[in-house]
């Protein structure tokens, strides 16, 4: 048996692959029924972004269940939310996973949010006003929250 999984390309012009996700899952949350979505979500690759996007509903429900920093600011103006002090990269290999199917009876493909760790190079060199680098090796998710909210999103 083939452990393929696919989905018919959803083409609407442009460099963008579209497709059909269904089941969006995380920490046992079926995040489409949460929110009241459907059952399916219209997503888009972008092989040109670095991080995930998320529309704003899908993202503050994630940031629900994921550990930030509830210090910093973690909403859609700061949308590059830190981990919490005390977790270092070897903790986040136990992160949890989310997941997702191409199809409503598919198989589930899974992503680990250890996947969406990132220390960017601007926190490896900041330093405070007395000259303390409070962020030197803080880790922050590569997720960002969309402005468009769910209800907004009708065409690609």
């Amino acid at each position: 048996e083939s452990q393929m999984q696919y989905s018919e390309n959803i083409w609407w012009g442009g460099n963008y692959h579209y497709f059909y996700m269904y089941s969006l899952s995380l920490c046992g949350v079926d995040v489409f029924d949460a929110l009241d979505i459907g059952a399916y979500y219209l997503a888009m690759i972008d092989t040109g972004a670095t991080c995930l996007t998320l529309p704003a509903e899908i993202y503050d429900l994630f940031f629900e269940y994921i550990p930030f920093d509830m210090d910093r600011d973690c909403n859609e103006n700061h949308t590059f939310c830190y981990l919490p002090v005390g977790i270092n990269a070897s903790d986040v290999n136990a992160f949890p996973m989310f997941s997702f199917r191409l199809s409503l009876d598919g198989a589930p493909l899974y992503v680990s949010l250890k996947d969406l760790v990132i220390q960017m190079a601007a926190d490896a060199t900041a330093a405070d006003a007395e000259g303390n680098d409070t962020d030197a090796h803080r880790l922050r998710y590569c997720i960002m929250r969309d402005a468009r909210s769910v209800s907004s999103v009708n065409r690609c």
